[in-house]
């Protein structure tokens, strides 16, 4: 079985689209909990609707905001029954074939704990931003999905894109309900590395991101690094082995930021700055790293140039 959890707040408008897209699933056998983190628009209206469906078995109200959608996703895996999870966010909506296909791709396999497809980006109305593609393996051991896919970026950019098994999430550190923004990331590198990790092809899901969304407005400020720096400190205290690929990722979100940095107000700069310093345990070890990692920028480029002056002397071969 699949538990599908539908964490929602003042999605009104796009709660029944997405209810009747899970309900709708060539898949059947799942269950169907709702979560609303004290809405204030119509959202209980919609959701009333749907209380006498078989397959819905928990709604739940909260009568005060918990602030995160991640404490949401924590209340909705503690109270599912399935093997498998899907958080279905709740302006989002998906093809009939979504859990069919991930299941499909999985069957046989030993070890999985994580399948997404590909994403529609939309917008409000429906059309088309743009699309997610996959070219690689559709098998990936955990471990080489985190340091390919995951390590400087998070290719599940949508959870509705994703199913997970429950008992990987139910080990998963539960700090990650106490970021705002990035605690889906966190939560994705810890259970790909209990297992292995299916990836689709096909474009099944439709992601709901406009400039007014948490996810862009904080981009926009520049507050979204400061939550990924904080993220990537937990993990190098949790990934000894990985220490060198996870301070080369925080130096790339360094960089990032340095291009964007005229654009966020002063506090938030100087938050940033703080978190790197805090994370390199001092301005002094971060400005060594740099210096490091411009040092065997230098050497890489030298070995380059002489492989290749070293193959462009080689005499000519005689007939």
């Amino acid at each position: 079985m699949v538990s599908v959890i539908v964490p929602n707040y003042n999605h009104g408008r796009f709660l029944a689209r997405r209810l009747d897209s899970i309900l709708s699933q060539s898949f059947v056998d799942l269950e169907l909990i709702i979560l609303d983190d004290a809405s204030t628009d119509n959202s209980k209206e919609i959701i009333e609707r749907y209380r006498r469906q078989e397959r819905v078995t928990h709604i739940i109200y909260n009568e005060v905001n918990s602030g995160s959608a991640f404490k949401q996703w924590r209340t909705g895996i503690s109270l599912a029954k399935g093997d498998w999870v899907w958080i279905a966010e709740s302006d989002d909506y998906c093809s009939s074939a979504f859990l069919e296909t991930l299941l499909t791709g999985m069957e046989g396999q030993p070890g999985m704990v994580l399948a997404f497809a590909q994403s529609y980006c939309v917008t409000d109305e429906g059309s088309v931003n743009w699309q997610s593609t996959y070219d690689g393996p559709a098998l990936l051991n955990g471990g080489d999905f985190f340091r390919q896919r995951l390590l400087y970026g998070c290719t599940i950019f949508n959870a509705s894109m994703a199913i997970f098994r429950r008992d990987a999430a139910l080990r998963v550190n539960e700090a990650f309900t106490d970021f705002r923004q990035c605690g889906d990331w966190y939560f994705w590198i810890q259970v790909s590395l209990l297992g292995n990790v299916f990836i689709s092809k096909e474009l099944l899901n439709y992601y709901r991101r406009t400039a007014d969304s948490p996810t862009s407005m904080s981009y926009a400020s520049g507050v979204q690094y400061i939550e990924e720096i904080k993220m990537f400190g937990l993990l190098r205290d949790e990934m000894p082995l990985d220490t060198d690929s996870i301070k080369r990722s925080v130096y790339n979100r360094y960089n990032s930021f340095k291009k964007k940095r005229q654009r966020f107000e002063a506090a938030t700069v100087s938050g940033i700055l703080e978190a790197v310093d805090r994370f390199f345990g001092g301005r002094q070890a971060f400005r060594w790293f740099v210096w490091r990692q411009d040092a065997e920028k230098i050497l890489r480029k030298m070995r380059l140039r002489l492989q290749h002056i070293s193959g462009s002397s080689k005499p000519a071969k005689r007939n």
